[in-house]
């Protein structure tokens, strides 16, 4: 005869360490703004792009203006990124529960 094993229920597994995402979606907020000003400031200079905005003048580049919606962008994101972070502040982290019935 066959000898049954204990129908002993398994031992419960501690929960994984939750990730706020929110925390994690303000976090990569100011590294995505930051990123955004560092381009903007370090493409005129790795370029030598000359500052003239002069548009009838012959040596006119209308690239200098890529750095300016760089900058557009990170003042932009800026923000957002605050308002997440102070979003974490007052609510603070974000949990899913699991009904079951």
């Amino acid at each position: 005869m066959a000898r049954r094993r204990s129908q002993q229920p398994a031992a419960a597994q501690p929960p994984e360490p939750a990730v706020d995402a929110n925390a994690a979606t303000a976090s990569s907020g100011y590294f995505f703004a930051g990123a955004m000003l560092l381009i903007a400031i370090l493409i005129p200079w790795y370029f030598e792009l000359p500052l003239n905005f002069n548009v009838t003048d012959g040596e006119f580049n209308p690239l200098v203006f890529v750095p300016v919606v760089f900058a557009v962008i990170g003042l932009y994101s800026l923000p957002k990124a605050i308002r997440d972070t102070l979003r974490v502040r007052e609510f603070g982290a974000t949990t899913l529960e699991r009904f079951t019935t």
